[in-house]
C-alpha cells in the first residue's frame, strides 16, 4: 500500500514548490518521500504484506524516476538511495538493472535542466 501512495503523490506533487532551505528537516515533504521510497525497497519483513513486493519496488522504482528527473534535489536524494538498493543482496537482477537506467536518467536530466528537448520532456512529463 505504501508504494502505491508513494507513486501517487510522485504523480501529483509539486516539486517546484518545496522549499529547498529545508533539505535537512525530516518533516520536509520531499525527505518524507525519500524516506518512504527507503523504506519499501529495504522492507525485509516477511509478513502476508510483503507478497507483492517485486510490484512494490518497481512502483516506487517508476516514482524515484519520476521524481528525481523533475527535481535536481530530489535527484541527488534518490541517486544515493538507488545506489545503495543496487548494491544491496535485496535487489534481483532485474531491479538492479532498471536502477542502473533509472540513475542514467536522472544524471541526463540533471545535467540537461536548462535545454531539455522534446522527446525529453514527453519521458519525464
Amino acid at each position: 500500500m505504501l508504494a502505491r501512495l508513494i507513486w501517487a503523490i510522485a504523480e501529483h506533487i509539486d516539486i517546484e514548490g518545496l522549499d529547498p532551505l529545508l533539505a535537512d528537516d525530516p518533516d520536509d515533504p520531499l525527505n518524507v518521500i525519500i524516506s518512504n521510497i527507503h523504506k519499501v525497497l529495504f522492507n525485509i519483513d516477511s509478513t502476508a504484506e510483503t507478497t507483492n513486493r517485486v510490484q512494490d519496488v518497481q512502483a516506487v522504482l517508476i516514482s524515484a524516476q519520476r521524481l528525481g528527473s523533475r527535481h535536481p534535489r530530489a535527484g541527488q536524494l534518490l541517486t544515493k538511495e538507488l545506489e545503495e538498493f543496487r548494491n544491496n543482496p535485496l535487489a534481483d537482477s532485474v531491479s538492479k538493472h532498471q536502477c542502473r537506467l533509472i540513475l542514467q536518467r536522472i544524471k541526463y536530466a540533471t545535467s540537461h535542466q536548462d535545454s531539455r528537448c522534446e522527446y525529453c520532456a514527453s519521458l519525464y512529463s
